[in-house]
């Protein structure tokens, strides 16, 4: 079940301040076991960003849960959960029940859709669990005729032992209900050419450097599907120019218009990098329209509460989609909005600039959407900061984790404890001194950022770039993109310690095929693995490929569940393997 709760002033005079307003206030009981809480953290741009957390609540234990700074998911939580009752092994083999419980043997996935200050409280009392979420801060009047919203809220129970079974029944849920349809389709993710850090982030782009950019993949037969051109494309540069949403003269005197045409003649979609909320000091935006804007200082926040603001914003913005050729509109953010929200509240309007400006980014995308069918909106924020059902609802995280600090357990690690709650994300290896390779393809590195989708910050002009493997890559995320959008299984810990392996399986049990994707890291002493791969028909015949071998045979569905035995003899190293049910 899911709802949003609306509060409206149908009076003639302001409502007394409502406090503390809480979209979702619930208690389910259970005679015995324990109350087990499933989550992650959220994004810090560190290697444990979206690491997976397990928590038990002993009796009178509460734990409350709020982002930082005003990000859905900026790094203390992703506002996914999964409460777990874990009932005594005696009490699951008898099948007891209590006519008054509300939770036995299962528990219940619960989604937050608030892209702002969101918070959550779990008290475990007792024979039972209190639930709370909403807006960390509410104490507002409201004015007459005056209606506001609250967080989305979704419980999604679920019954039996298995708590990974919960996560893939929310996976589809969302596939089925809160995922963006451009033209009326599910995405196919891009595979998309980023080359920001070769043109000094991006301020040393131009019409004639990107296009010959371009078409060296295509003369090097490297069949990516899109072109990102990221920051730097505007009026003052990046990051001194946000707030100047016109294209740079010098740079592309003829707009973005033909390099958007060049790109689609190679047969590519164009992406293009925006951060619309945040101004910087003489831009346009701080000079021309500083009523639109909250706070002082070296930065500030274009209002989207503020409807003249948000509409000169929609009107602009659909117009560059429009006239210069863009597919995808990359949506960036990298403030922290929250003091900018609260220090223009009065003191009995609390959260009422947070909950406008929520409000109008909603309607600022749905709009856009609207305008534009066929767009993909992808929600960056400093990496995967913004991502929430409402968020998720209406775009896709292209580049999950901004991390630059060159640890590839990293990157594997954040994708599938990520991959738990977020069916489709995507992300990509920035080229540092931390991590010199990932300018050009190297097999380990690209697997380790593979998803639905894979942004490749490669330098296609290197005299060492290697072009039978850059194909090789691409075609490879070309064949097992479609394996994401089904379920997904941990095969090991899921942590980014470089001593030991972590392995996953992508299965698509609606097609009888699937993957597993293993990586044996620097530091692992073992050169071996045994899996018990997931989800497959015991009496099944699966033809199983090892795709780095180029070795096919055939085993039962009960033989690789029972334990698959995996050797990788290089560290750091990976294996991929694809197996389909023989009809």
């Amino acid at each position: 079940m899911e709802w949003v709760l609306y509060l409206t002033n149908t009076g003639r005079k302001p409502i007394p301040v409502l406090q503390d307003v809480r979209a979702l206030d619930v208690r389910f009981r259970n005679r015995a076991g324990q109350f087990v809480l499933h989550r992650a953290l959220g994004s810090s741009n560190e290697p444990t960003d979206f690491a997976p957390v397990e928590e038990t609540l002993a009796k009178g234990e509460r734990i409350y849960l709020a982002p930082v700074g005003g990000c859905a998911s900026s790094k203390s939580a992703l506002p996914f959960f999964n409460i777990e009752l874990r009932a005594p092994v005696a009490d699951r083999r008898r099948g007891e029940l209590d006519a008054g419980d509300t939770l036995e043997g299962g528990g219940v996935m619960m989604a937050i859709g608030w892209t702002g200050q969101w918070s959550a409280s779990f008290v475990s009392g007792d024979r039972e669990i209190h639930i709370q979420a909403g807006m960390e801060l509410t104490h507002l009047k409201l004015l007459p005729g005056e209606r506001i919203r609250t967080p989305r809220i979704l419980l999604l129970f679920w019954q039996g032992s298995d708590w990974l079974h919960a996560h893939n029944l929310l996976r589809s849920f969302i596939l089925a209900y809160h995922a963006p349809r451009p033209g009326g389709q599910l995405p196919n993710l891009p595979i998309a050419a980023i080359p920001w850090f070769q043109f000094d982030n991006g301020n040393k782009a131009t019409e004639s450097n990107q296009i010959e950019f371009a078409s060296l993949y295509l003369k090097k037969m490297v069949p990516i599907d899109t072109f990102w051109l990221d920051a730097g494309w505007f009026d003052g540069g990046w990051p001194d120019g946000v707030g100047n949403w016109f294209v740079k003269k010098d740079a592309f005197p003829r707009g973005l218009k033909p390099l958007a045409d060049a790109v689609h003649k190679m047969g590519l979609h164009f992406l293009v990098w925006f951060e619309p909320e945040r101004v910087a000091p003489g831009t346009w935006l701080d000079l021309r329209h500083p009523e639109w804007l909250l706070g002082e200082g070296k930065q500030k926040l274009l209002n989207l509460g503020n409807v003249e603001a948000r509409r000169w914003l929609t009107g602009h913005i659909s117009e560059m989609i429009e006239h210069e050729g863009l597919d995808i509109y990359r949506n960036d953010f990298s403030l922290d909005p929250l003091p900018y929200w609260r220090s223009a509240d009065a003191q009995d309007r609390q959260g009422i600039t947070e909950i406008r400006y929520i409000e109008g980014l909603y309607e600022y995308w749905d709009e856009l959407i609207r305008r534009a069918p066929n767009l993909l909106i992808d929600n960056g924020a400093s990496g995967g900061r913004r991502i929430d059902l409402e968020t998720l609802s209406r775009s896709v995280p292209l580049w999950r984790f901004d991390y630059f600090g060159g640890k590839m357990p990293a990157f594997q690690e954040s994708g599938v404890a990520l991959g738990l709650y977020v069916p489709l994300s995507a992300a990509g290896v920035p080229p540092t001194p931390n991590n010199p390779r990932a300018e050009i393809p190297d097999l380990y590195i690209a697997r380790s950022a593979m998803s639905a989708g894979l942004a490749l910050a490669w330098d296609v002009r290197r005299p060492d770039f290697d072009d039978a493997l850059a194909r090789r890559i691409v075609k490879e995320q070309k064949r097992i993109s479609k394996f994401y959008y089904g379920d997904l299984y941990p095969l090991t810990e899921v942590t980014a310690r470089d001593n030991i392996w972590l392995a996953y399986q992508c299965d698509r049990p609606d097609r009888g095929e699937g993957m597993v994707m293993a990586f044996r890291r620097e530091k692992a002493s073992e050169a071996t693995l045994t899996i018990e791969i997931r989800g497959l028909k015991t009496h099944g015949a699966y033809e199983l490929e090892d795709v780095d071998r180029g070795t096919t045979r055939v085993a039962s569905g009960r033989e690789l569940a029972q334990g698959l035995r995996l050797n990788i003899s290089t560290r750091p190293g990976s294996a991929l393997l694809l197996y389909r049910l023989k009809k």
